[in-house]
């Protein structure tokens, strides 16, 4: 500790650190005004992007086994959208009593 706590910080450590800030508040604000499940979604999918973007820049060959998953999260999504509006339908028309 001879040259104090945060020697050799540079700018780039300064810019990581601030970048998760931003990442932490903005889960925070995700999880108050969505829920947890979106919070998952939305990570999914920035991973799924990162990869496209990976395959892009980088040449990256992801998995067979990857592919799967990104198959699976992209379903999912649609499946959760899709049972939300289906939720929403169905309290419309309970709410009018199409029922009866």
């Amino acid at each position: 500790m001879e040259y104090g706590l945060l020697y050799g910080f540079d700018w780039v450590v300064w810019l990581t650190v601030l970048w998760y800030c931003i990442g932490g508040l903005s889960v925070a604000v995700c999880i108050k005004y969505a829920d947890n499940i979106a919070k998952n979604f939305a990570t999914s999918v920035a991973i799924i992007l990162a990869t496209v973007g990976s395959v892009i820049i980088f040449n990256f060959e992801p998995s067979p086994l990857f592919t799967l998953g990104a198959a699976l999260v992209i379903f999912s999504i649609f499946m959760y959208s899709s049972s939300q509006s289906m939720v929403s339908l169905f309290r419309r028309m309970v709410k009018t009593e199409c029922f009866v």
